[in-house]
């Protein structure tokens, strides 16, 4: 069991591979039909033809479909799949070990299975295929890019380090384009270029540099990926910026920063989040100060903060006013992690109101640092302006120019216990997120992680981290959180970026 691209069905086929006997591969809606009794039937021959060939192996891969559980809450009551399970589990029982038939079942769903079906004697032993960490994304990288050739510049622990939360279909996925993006240039060997920019490509679209935008609108998007990357910048807690763009995206950015974690990260302190919290809402008190008025384009960014801090408050224990309590639960693990609140209505609103006041202090914060570097901003916007793209140790150079090399990050958190404060990070407009929808996840999760998880956009639920991420700019009004990035872009375009998340899980910030 495992989330989706981590290799469940590779790993049962190496299985069979390697025991040198009989494999029967099927899929749990194999034996779903809409006449009672086929599905039954359909158990009863494949166990059949298994005696018959034993030892041998059956695979039955996902078994979610047949074996769901008969309680009420996972939609039981189906007559047909009912009894298709009662063979399966009546088959299983009557299992002599010396008939040596081996059963291997995957799933990304395994909270809706009977409770029978997992039972000692059945399957006795839970295989977790979790997605990879950095060595595991590295010896990926090196299997999937064995018939490509590189060039010396290749470093695939870099990349392995920007893709935290990438599972091994998206990792193959990178390497193709990367091989596909050399060919388009017309070169022999793929260079490292190519596989960050296959990053940004599977994470946020392609370039498209043929929307026309008018000057304002790209003065805007600057302003706001500037005041992000401004604040990571001036944080101790942030990751190092990589690379700030205002060139669109085919997934609906207009704009993002990307991030690139110094190492692979597990935990994630209160420090961190606070700090994710007030770069998110950076963009749009950069909009304010500039322009003193906000878009839409933040709309992503808002979101995202929204989750982490509501997580923060019913899940990490890291509110004072709250205290140590669980609030909320996860109830689908490996697919969207979607999450139940299991309080009353009172503790809601109290809830509610928890997370408004960190968000605005978090706002007022951001207004604060981006007020005192006013005169940096401009500078920054101006030169990202004029070059649409700018790497990271470019916007840091124009950074150390100013302050000097000497420069030592801030350390002090928001305060959590200021609820005064007159800025709000809703007022003067519309939710944020400008046409568009952003994509991408956040802080130190990882790129891929945006996909599966609203902040899938910051880390894992768990706090997890150590992606590669951006933050940024305006973003249509989809958001979808893997991967990793968030990013403003048009409504027209806007599709989900997949992680989030997604989940991915690099940063992205738009």
């Amino acid at each position: 069991m495992g989330p989706p691209g981590t290799g469940k069905t590779l790993l049962a086929k190496a299985v069979a591979g390697e025991a040198n006997v009989p494999f029967f591969s099927l899929a749990g809606s194999d034996f779903v039909e809409m006449f009672v009794g086929v599905g039954a039937s359909r158990v009863r021959g494949l166990f059949a033809d298994a005696q018959k060939n034993a030892p041998c192996i059956i695979f039955i891969d996902e078994i979610d479909a047949i074996g769901k559980s008969r309680d009420t809450r996972y939609g039981g009551g189906n007559d047909e799949r009912e009894q298709t399970l009662n063979q399966l589990l009546s088959e299983m029982d009557g299992f002599d070990s010396a008939k040596g038939i081996l059963i291997l079942a995957a799933t990304n769903r395994p909270e809706i299975l009977d409770k029978a079906l997992l039972r000692p004697g059945r399957f006795d032993r839970r295989v977790i295929v979790e997605k990879p960490d950095l060595k595991g994304r590295e010896d990926t990288l090196k299997v999937h890019s064995k018939n490509v050739k590189l060039d010396e510049t290749v470093d695939l622990k870099e990349i392995a380090l920007a893709t935290s939360g990438a599972v091994g279909s998206d990792l193959a996925n990178m390497v193709n384009e990367a091989a596909i993006n050399a060919v388009k240039n017309k070169r022999e060997l793929v260079s490292q270029k190519d596989l960050f920019d296959a990053v940004e490509v599977v994470l946020m679209g392609k370039e498209k540099k043929d929307r026309i935008m008018s000057k304002q609108e790209r003065k805007i998007v600057s302003y706001h990926e500037i005041g992000h990357a401004l604040i990571m910048a001036l944080q101790k807690n942030s990751e190092p910026v990589q690379k700030i763009t205002i060139i669109p995206r085919t997934m609906g950015a207009l704009g993002y920063v990307m991030q690139i974690p110094e190492e692979e990260k597990y935990l994630k302190s209160e420090a961190e989040l606070r700090d994710e919290l007030v770069s998110f809402l950076g963009g749009r008190a950069a909009e304010e100060i500039v322009f003193d008025t906000v878009t839409t384009g933040a709309s992503n960014d808002i979101e995202r903060a929204t989750g982490i801090a509501r997580r923060m408050v019913t899940m990490y224990g890291m509110s004072k006013k709250i205290g140590l309590v669980a609030l909320e639960t996860i109830e689908s693990e490996y697919l969207d992690r979607t999450s139940r609140l299991i309080c009353s209505e009172a503790k809601e609103a109290e809830i509610d109101a928890e997370v408004q006041r960190m968000l605005k202090d978090s706002y007022k914060k951001a207004k604060k640092l981006l007020k005192e570097n006013r005169e940096l901003m401009d500078k920054l916007a101006a030169h990202l302006l004029e070059k649409e793209t700018i790497t990271g140790k470019e916007f840091m150079k124009i950074f150390r120019e100013y302050y000097g090399e000497d420069y030592k990050k801030s350390s002090d958190p928001a305060d959590d216990d200021d609820s005064d404060d007159s800025d709000d990070s809703g007022n003067n407009g519309k939710s944020s997120g400008s046409d568009g929808s952003s994509s991408g996840s956040s802080g130190s999760s990882g790129i891929f992680d945006l996909r599966e998880n609203s902040d899938h956009t910051d880390s894992d639920d768990d706090g997890s981290s150590g992606s590669s991420g951006s933050s940024g700019s305006l973003g249509s009004s989809d958001s979808s959180d893997s991967s990793g990035s968030s990013d403003d872009g048009d409504s027209s375009d806007s599709s989900e970026d997949s992680g989030e998340k997604k989940k991915s899980n690099f940063e992205v910030i738009v």
